[in-house]
């Protein structure tokens, strides 16, 4: 770490899907890819939707009831309790925190995945959904755009089989690969559950971990500027907490230093 920079510790975790896994945690930052958990005693509380939180889509609100239950639910979501909390609700876009210590990372977040059983947040396979994250790396810039990536659904081929076949994005594999953010983290495929190292321009990947069987040995990665050099690797973390039938299986959930700016 060097004058200018700073390492934060994230925990991350995606899809407990009602389960209540955690009473006590410790980190600064927070984050949950979809299907929400409680909130904790984290300074910084980072949440996107997922593709069950129907009440959170306005576009699944197809009568006056559900949009009044959309808006409560958004409200309960961003009111002064929550921001008082540390909660940030994220909507599909482009975020910048700068934490007490004086810390500052960006993120690109997005609720989306493609579209599936009717569920909230869906688009077509064939939409190239993710263009802004694409076009947002500048090339003659030695730092990413954005230092995270946090998406409910994994990108294709990366943490993402189910079933005998690959069930992430290809438009959001394309948009991760071109703007090459330092982590990129997600859920949504229950079965993908772990943590890989993408080298783009050789072509490769290594697996950092496997689950551990114990909530009390979380599984820790440190991201040092050495380590995750930019623009070469991004760290991909699928963070699901349960399995395909939404059965708690008591996996660890991912604990990231990682160094970022610090103001």
């Amino acid at each position: 770490m060097t004058s200018k920079t700073q390492t934060l510790r994230f925990l991350i975790l995606s899809d407990t899907h009602g389960q209540d896994f955690f009473d006590d945690l410790e980190g600064e930052s927070h984050w949950k890819q979809g299907d929400m958990p409680k909130a904790d005693v984290l300074e910084l509380k980072l949440a996107i939707a997922g593709n069950h939180d129907i009440s959170l889509d306005e576009d699944a609100s197809t009568d006056p009831e559900m949009l009044q239950t959309h808006r409560k639910v958004v409200s309960m979501w961003t009111d002064d309790a929550a921001k008082a909390a540390g909660i940030h609700y994220l909507t599909e876009g482009f975020h910048t925190f700068t934490l007490n210590n004086g810390a500052t990372f960006t993120i690109y977040a997005s609720p989306y995945t493609p579209e599936f059983n009717n569920w909230a947040f869906g688009y077509p396979r064939s939409d190239n959904h993710f263009g802004p994250l694409r076009n947002s790396r500048n090339r003659a810039e030695s730092s990413p755009a954005h230092d995270i990536v946090m998406t409910h659904g994994p990108p294709h081929g990366f943490l993402d089989s189910a079933h005998g076949d690959h069930l992430g994005c290809h438009h959001l594999r394309d948009a991760v690969r071109e703007a090459r953010p330092r982590l990129h983290c997600f859920g949504h495929v229950h079965e993908g559950a772990g943590a890989q190292r993408v080298d783009w321009d050789n072509n490769s990947l290594k697996t950092m971990s496997a689950s551990s069987p114990s909530l009390e040995s979380p599984l820790l990665l440190t991201l040092e500027n050495g380590q995750n050099c930019y623009p070469d690797h991004t760290v991909m973390v699928n963070a699901a907490m349960v399995d395909s039938r939404n059965e708690p299986v008591w996996r660890s959930p991912w604990v990231v230093d990682m160094e970022v700016v610090r103001n």
